[in-house]
């Protein structure tokens, strides 16, 4: 009699293990685990388990990602259209994500009935989102098997802890726009925006100072090239909606800045008008979408592997369906009531595949605005060029043109079928002022002390920075991503190797979007490490240029620490198809194992300049020319791609 018990996180542990404290030494029972925290606590306590992660070979990885890809490009078969644009590939990235997790839930839970061969499983009932989602498909299985299942009904109300506390201040700005369904606030808060609106335009004619309007979409994330594009034009930045904390930061810009920076919100574009046309939309073409959903054929494009997961993906196809192809259609309509009522001259991204984007893209395409595409992120990579999976983010390029980082970024975009005139090299602006700071002895300096005072370092100790990528823990794609068990043993890896190394001090930098700062607090408690901080919100290029070593496994960042000069170590515990080619490239030392890294550590810092020769050509090949030219580069062919007046 064999039992499987599934624990998705460490709260569901302790409340099921109180009354049981003999759960772990039950022989009979396997532990399967989801969440880190969870391996965590059972590791420090000698707990045998097994993680989710452990049942998917990297063959099954691939074929779920492919399954995935190929699902969200072509299950609408262009069936949903609405002035020639396809509804459904404007919400192809959404749906890959959904499509792998609930193709990958039903793969895990095959693999796992198949080894382990159980009687009865357990699981718990709870209200989060995603494991509803793996019960639903757990207890599907389990009937065709005739595997005996129980459902736990836990009583405490779920919390996500995996995200970091909200502050009050944080959840008066996440959700402000409730502030402006009260009818007088909401009045008077249009007012003062269209004012400014209009003060920035009268400012700006009177100075005779732009040439062309400009609607950059993701601007905040090059303020430089904000700044270069606005000497000679007039630039939008579009939201989505108008709220209290938005209007608010305007109206500080607009007394604080000097330059003209237009703030419009797509909602306000949303007439009644529009609204109606994308309701009457909606419900003409309804019943002809619910005869060809209906009829076997459609259906039976959602097969993996001979098994229909139809039942699963049913309820998500029918909210594309009647809720969000109409959200679409009211934007298309609002798109091109804004680029014709502002004669929006040229569209830049900092990416294209996301529907809001991708919308935008397609509509300018109709009216013949010109859109341009700034690479935001590493992509090109030669271990990457066959690789379908790695073109999420970039492929396919919507857009008329993308300003990429270098020839291997070329390269690449080519070998995924873009034509080369649509892809010019220039460069990245994001790191132009790195190279410009490195050129500056004195104010290095003052960053290098800043930082040392900020984390309380003594200035004897040499500093060692670790930047790992954004951890989604397997969420949504498998092979993209690392395991549970690889991300908790380089974390221990790196942790241990630091402890051993007194006159060393160690600062995590989480990626801005990793909210999973509990997870490197936990292993440092269970460590008993005292030279270590992490923080998530502090200045990148303070800490680069700080750092005496940089500890990574693919991430962008290990280019950004080549700009300063940096001696690099890269950890590889096993081989993988998505990795940046530091080692390939000789800029960076590889560790695939752990007990080397103390000893990397101590060579790196003894001989910092080894492999600094073999830095020019990698910057090169991936970020063009080291002349802190990228953003003039880049507003110089914003201003050739604008549309004529």
């Amino acid at each position: 009699m064999k039992k499987i018990i599934f624990f998705h996180n460490l709260r569901q542990y302790k409340i099921y293990n109180v009354s049981r404290k003999d759960l772990g030494e039950d022989l009979s029972t396997q532990i399967i685990v989801f969440s880190l925290d969870l391996i965590i606590y059972l590791k420090n306590k000698n707990i045998q388990y097994k993680t989710i992660d452990e049942y998917i070979s990297d063959k099954n990885a691939d074929e779920i990602d492919y399954a995935a890809f190929d699902l969200a490009e072509n299950w609408h078969e262009n069936l949903f259209k609405y002035i020639e644009i396809s509804l459904g590939r404007l919400f192809q990235w959404d749906l890959k994500y959904f499509f792998a997790r609930i193709i990958r839930n039903l793969q895990v839970i095959l693999n796992i009935i198949e080894i382990e061969s159980p009687n009865e499983i357990v699981t718990f009932k709870d209200n989060d989102y995603f494991i509803q989602e793996f019960n639903n498909i757990l207890n599907h299985v389990c009937a065709l098997k005739e595997i005996s299942i129980n459902f736990i009904s836990l009583t405490n109300i779920y919390v996500n802890h995996n995200r970091s506390r909200l502050k009050i201040t944080d959840l008066i700005i996440r959700n402000s726009t409730i502030f402006l369904s009260l009818t007088p606030i909401k009045k008077l808060l249009k007012f003062l925006s269209n004012s400014i609106l209009s003060l920035k335009l009268l400012r700006s004619s009177k100075k005779n100072i732009y040439l062309n309007k400009i609607l950059m979409v993701g601007g905040y994330t090059f303020p430089t090239l904000v700044d270069e594009v606005s000497k000679k034009n007039l630039i939008f930045n579009l939201y989505r909606n108008r709220t209290l904390a938005l209007i608010i930061k305007n109206i500080m810009k607009f007394f604080r800045g000097k330059k003209p920076w237009l703030y419009a919100y797509l909602e306000d574009y949303k007439t009644k008008k529009i609204r109606d046309q994308s309701n009457l939309f909606i419900k003409n073409s309804l019943n002809q979408w619910k005869k060809k959903i209906i009829i076997p054929k459609f259906k039976e494009i959602f097969i993996f592997k001979g098994i229909s997961i139809w039942s699963f993906v049913k309820k998500k196809i029918y909210e594309q369906i009647l809720l969000n192809f109409g959200w679409a259609v009211e934007n298309i309509l609002a798109f091109d009531s804004f680029l014709k009522k502002n004669d929006i001259h040229l569209i830049t991204f900092n990416v294209d595949t996301m529907k809001f984007q991708k919308t935008l893209v397609s509509v300018a395409s109709k009216l013949n605005v010109p859109t341009l595409v700034i690479q935001h992120g590493l992509a090109g990579s030669q271990n990457q060029i066959d690789s379908k999976i790695y073109t999420i983010g970039f492929i396919p390029l919507t857009a008329d043109k993308i300003a990429v980082w270098g020839k291997t970024a070329k390269e690449w975009f080519i070998h995924h079928g873009i034509s080369e005139e649509r892809i010019i090299i220039t460069g990245a602006p994001r790191f132009d002022k790195y190279i410009i700071m490195n050129r500056n002895e004195v104010l290095k300096a003052k960053m290098k002390n800043s930082v040392f005072q900020y984390f309380g370092i003594n200035k004897e100790k040499k500093l060692i920075l670790f930047t790992p990528n954004n951890q989604d823990f397997n969420i949504r794609f498998t092979s993209l991503h690392l395991t549970l068990l690889e991300t908790e043993k380089i974390y221990e890896c790196v942790l241990k190797s630091v402890k051993e190394l007194p006159n060393s001090h160690l600062i995590i930098k989480l990626h801005p979007n990793d909210h999973y700062e509990y997870i490197s607090n936990m292993l440092i408690k269970n460590l008993g490490i005292k030279n270590v901080s992490v923080v998530r919100k502090y200045n990148l290029e303070h800490l680069l240029i700080a750092c005496d070593c940089q500890i990574t496994t693919w991430s962008t960042t290990g280019l950004e620490g080549l700009l300063f000069g940096n001696p690099l170590i890269c950890i590889k515990f096993r081989k993988r198809k998505y990795d940046v080619p530091y080692i390939e490239y000789n800029v960076a030392y590889e560790v695939s194992k752990c007990q080397d890294l103390s000893s990397t550590i101590k060579k790196v810092l003894n001989n910092p300049d080894a492999l600094k020769i073999n830095y020019k050509k990698f910057i090169e090949d991936y970020n063009y020319k080291t002349d802190g030219l990228a953003t003039k580069r880049i507003a110089k062919l914003i201003k050739n791609q604008c549309k004529k007046k």
